[in-house]
């Protein structure tokens, strides 16, 4: 059975809201933020990794992957959330190729290529 990270993930988001209603960190916040944070930079690392392997996304965009957690973390203050929006939406973009293709090239239930009559 694969190791858990510390506490239940609502764990965390209660310390962030507790902190934000509160103005500052308590003192017990590092404990929770650090290995959580730990955990979504090699989470990201792995991710990027394995979509490089699996060459399920464009390798500049999969290399970017950890980019989502050094801009949602270190440059949060400065708008780093948009530049981890714009990464997000730029997976779900190309990982769903069903959006861009017209519906004659769409692939058809069997995973062939549909078609036209």
């Amino acid at each position: 059975m694969p190791a858990s990270p510390p506490g239940p993930p609502w764990l965390l988001a209660f310390a962030m809201t507790a902190s934000n209603l509160h103005g500052e960190d308590y003192g017990w916040f590092p404990a929770l933020a650090v290995p959580a944070n730990a955990l979504w930079a090699v989470g990201s690392v792995v991710l990027a990794v394995t979509t490089v392997r699996a060459r399920s996304l464009p390798r500049p965009l999969a290399v970017a992957l950890p980019v989502i957690w050094l801009s949602s973390i270190m440059l949060s203050q400065l708008g780093g959330n948009l530049l981890a929006g714009a990464l997000w939406a730029a997976v779900a973009w190309t990982a769903q190729p069903a959006w861009r293709a017209p519906a004659a090239e769409a692939p058809a239930a069997g995973g062939a290529p549909a078609r036209s009559r």
